[in-house]
């Protein structure tokens, strides 16, 4: 399931391999020596998936959780892998280097979601 801002985004054109897990986020700072260290502050929330082509109703559903986004900050999500649930707030970025518009709809959607929260 995945539930972005009240939006069932688990369509039937989401491509077959989502990728869900969890990224290391690091700060980098010099030592007396001069070399840079590194210190892990945490890991985030992090998904990517796909869709072959999305419908008017579904980009207007997008395009008002960004209108969400911009006036709240964030957009609260519900995603059930196979590794479990997470819930909480993410940001929703559309990486739009392969959308195209091909037979009357745009297809190739890419949708990125980053959780706000370190863990």
């Amino acid at each position: 399931m995945i539930n972005l801002g009240g939006y069932d985004f688990e369509l039937g054109t989401l491509a077959n391999n989502p990728k869900f897990g969890y990224i290391a986020e690091y700060r980098e700072y010099k030592t007396v020596s001069g070399k840079l260290r590194r210190d892990v502050k945490g890991e985030r929330f992090q998904g990517t998936f796909s869709y072959g082509y999305l419908t008017a109703t579904e980009i207007s559903n997008i395009n008002s959780l960004l209108d969400t986004q911009k006036t709240a900050g964030y957009i609260s999500a519900e995603i059930e892998t196979a590794d479990g649930t997470f819930t909480g707030n993410v940001f929703l970025t559309i990486d739009d280097t392969q959308v195209r518009f091909s037979a009357g709809k745009w297809v190739d959607w890419k949708i990125v979601i980053t959780g706000i929260d370190l863990i």
